[in-house]
Formats: structure tokens, C-alpha cells, sequence
């Protein structure tokens, strides 16, 4: 043979093992690059379901407020009505009533001073979206944007029609919930992604000029996002969200390409020396070649285990999460289950005993002469058995509350 010839022949071989080895190792990266982004995919979604949901419980107590103006044309006691709902519902920072699209009642008051007195229909800014919800009468978002009170937020708007006796109806007013944006952030927990590994956008189409704006970001780009979609009324909001440092690449990549070119070489070597050697000498190289395809089988093996390794990792977090999905569940059951009990408590055990005192006050001031003094005395002790049983029931409510807290 001639000297060209076992030179052709490793080369040859050298470029295919130096192939196939590459295209098995991108093959891997590729694979876990894909595993990656489906778990941020899968986190993204997550937080924009919970900031859908967020929003969405936060709007929902305008439908409260309308149903009542509905039935009653007037709302009394507003300010505690509200104060119960912001509890609630959470993420929402003030209420609003706005009879003729004129804001004259918000709760809280302090620091929403500068609203009050607002009147949507005529304000340029806030006329055509009003005028919309209105034409609508479906729930309205509108923002964020720049509120008069100072600072960033966004605002939920019904329309409300009260009924006529003509069986027409006839348009109320609004009403208003506002959300700031950093009490809304705070409370869908994007605050929490973005003090982690991840920095996330969170942007709106603009239904009048069809351009996506942003709302909150974190700071420096994000590179290759995942997105997931919020719908929001009247809108749409969309999160995408990536690893703050970039997607990361195995760290043991080079290494396996190195790896690959290094047996590569190795067995281009070795198949130079078959074809320039004797066939007895042919035979040895043989044998180790057999030992090295071994190894490259190891490694390939150690790869693959490690790969399964991760999907095991995976597989717990998942069943991790589904865990504390499920006592989540379980707390919130049994907050239920103390709030009818405190309601039972409030409701079906102090009616009697109010009864019980009225009536122990009729027959004390009305039949005096009556009873005599010793009536007077047993009536003396009703009453004060009624107060000890109050205290009783006060102690059921506060230790209710207490586990409710906990």
C-alpha cells in the first residue's frame, strides 16, 4: 500500500467519528436547551395566571358594587363595604363611586384627595375609554397610566344602568376599583421572580394605537424570552420572562467536544497504524480500538445518566409543587370552614341572647312591682349570665381568628 493510502484512510475516518460524535453531543445540548426553556415556559405561565387571577378577583368587587346600586339605587355604609373588599380581594388601593362619570366617593380618601371631583366624560384623556365601557357595559381596564393623585396605576371600570319603571334603564354612573402598579406587582408576586435568577417584562397592547407598551420590566435585556399571554378586559397583557444571566450552556459541553475530537483522533490514529502495520500488529490495534469504542459507550452512557439524573430532579420538583398545591387547598378549606364557623357564632348565638336581654329588660323596668324583689334578683342574675355568655362567644370569635391567621 502505498503511503497516501493510510493517510486517506484516518483522515477519512477522523472526519467521521469527529462528526457523528458532534452531531450525538449537540444532539444532548439541544435537548437540554429545549428541557430549559420549557421550564421557564412552564414558571412564565404560572406568574401570568397568577397575575390574570390577581387582577381578575381585584374587578370583581365593581360587580359587588353594582349589584347593590341595582337593587337599591344607593349604597350605605360605603366606606366599610369597601375596606371589606380591599381585604378580600387584595391588590386593589382605593374604590370609587362616580354618579354621572363624576367621582365623588372613594375609599380610601387619604392620599386619592385630588380625584375626587374628576369627571371622566369630559377629560380628554379618559373620555373615549369611559364612553367605551359605557357603549359596551362590559368591564373596562384601562391603563396603567399616570394618575392625578400621583403615581402609576391601572383602572377597572363598570358601567352601571339602573331600571326604570318603563322597563328601560337608565345610566347610573361608574364604578371605579384602582389597582397601583406597585401594590398590584406585589401582590401577583412578580417581585418575587424578579428578585430570583429571572427578569421578566410585563407589557399591554394599546387598543387605540395597536402598539405593545411596557408596564413593568426588570432592569437589563432580556435575552430570547418565553411569552405567555394575559387576558385582561378589554385587552390584552403579555409576560415574558428569562433567566437574568442568559440561557445557560452545559458547562461540561466543550469538554465533551473535546472529548469527541480527542477519541476522534485517537482512533484515526490507531486505524493509521492498522493499515501501515502487519496483520498481527492489525489484530492488536484492533483489540484497542474495541477498548476505546468501550469508553466512548461509557461516556455516552454517562451522558444519557446524567440527562435521566436531571428529568429525576424535574420529576420531584413537579411532585414537589403538586404537594404544596394540594395543602394550599387544604388551608384554604379549612379558612372556609372558620369563617362559617365565626358566622354561626356572630349570627345564630347572639340573636337569642340579645332576645334573652331585651326581654329580661322589659319585665325589670315595665313589671317591677310584679316579680318582687326576689324576681328582681333572678333577673339581675339572667343578665349577667346573658354578659358572661357574650364574653364566651367573643373568646370562640377571637380564637377563630387567630387560627385563621395561622
Amino acid at each position: 500500500m502505498k503511503n497516501g493510502g493510510p493517510i486517506r484512510g484516518a483522515i477519512l475516518l477522523f472526519a467521521l467519528f469527529l462528526g457523528a460524535g458532534s452531531v450525538f453531543v449537540r444532539q444532548v445540548e439541544e435537548g437540554r436547551c429545549r428541557e430549559q426553556r420549557r421550564n421557564v415556559a412552564q414558571l412564565a405561565a404560572g406568574a401570568a395566571f397568577s397575575l390574570e387571577r390577581q387582577i381578575s378577583g381585584s374587578l370583581s368587587a365593581t360587580y359587588a358594587f353594582a349589584a347593590i346600586l341595582r337593587q337599591a339605587g344607593t349604597i350605605k355604609d360605603f366606606d366599610a363595604l369597601a375596606a371589606e373588599m380591599i381585604r378580600t380581594y387584595g391588590g386593589i388601593s382605593s374604590l370609587q363611586l362616580a354618579p354621572a362619570g363624576v367621582i365623588t366617593t372613594i375609599y380610601p380618601l387619604a392620599g386619592n384627595e385630588k380625584a375626587i371631583g374628576h369627571d371622566l366624560l369630559n377629560d380628554p384623556l379618559r373620555r373615549v375609554e369611559a364612553q367605551r365601557a359605557i357603549e359596551s357595559r362590559q368591564m373596562t381596564l384601562a391603563g396603567p397610566f399616570e394618575l392625578r393623585q400621583g403615581g402609576v396605576g391601572a383602572v377597572g371600570r363598570l358601567a352601571v344602568f339602573l331600571p326604570e319603571p318603563d322597563r328601560r334603564e337608565r345610566f347610573w354612573g361608574f364604578v371605579n376599583v384602582l389597582m397601583r402598579l406597585p401594590d398590584l406587582l406585589a401582590a401577583s408576586n412578580l417581585e418575587a421572580l424578579d428578585k430570583g435568577e429571572y427578569g421578566y417584562e410585563l407589557t399591554r397592547l394599546n387598543p387605540d394605537t395597536g402598539r405593545w407598551e411596557y408596564i413593568a420590566r426588570s432592569d437589563g435585556p432580556l435575552p430570547a424570552p418565553v411569552e405567555s399571554t394575559i387576558d385582561v378586559p378589554n385587552g390584552t397583557w403579555k409576560l415574558a420572562v428569562a433567566p437574568k444571566r442568559g440561557w445557560q450552556v452545559s458547562p461540561f459541553l466543550y469538554v465533551e467536544y473535546l472529548m469527541v475530537g480527542g477519541i476522534s483522533g485517537i482512533l484515526a490514529l490507531l486505524a493509521y497504524l492498522m493499515l501501515r502495520q502487519p496483520e498481527k500488529l492489525r489484530q492488536e490495534v484492533l483489540l484497542r480500538t474495541a477498548d476505546l469504542e468501550k469508553a466512548n459507550r461509557q461516556l455516552e452512557a454517562q451522558i444519557r445518566e446524567r440527562q435521566r439524573a436531571e428529568d429525576e430532579l424535574r420529576r420531584l420538583n413537579a411532585d414537589l409543587e403538586l404537594r404544596v398545591a394540594e395543602r394550599t387547598v387544604q388551608l384554604e378549606n379549612s379558612n372556609r370552614e372558620l369563617e362559617s364557623f365565626s358566622y354561626s357564632v356572630s349570627h345564630d348565638l347572639r340573636a337569642p341572647l340579645r332576645h334573652m336581654e331585651s326581654f329580661s329588660r322589659i319585665l325589670a323596668e315595665d313589671h317591677a312591682g310584679q316579680i318582687g324583689e326576689g324576681g328582681e334578683q333572678c333577673l339581675e342574675r339572667v343578665v349577667a349570665e346573658i354578659q358572661r355568655m357574650k364574653l364566651h362567644i367573643d373568646s370562640l370569635l377571637e380564637q377563630a381568628q387567630v387560627e385563621r391567621i395561622h
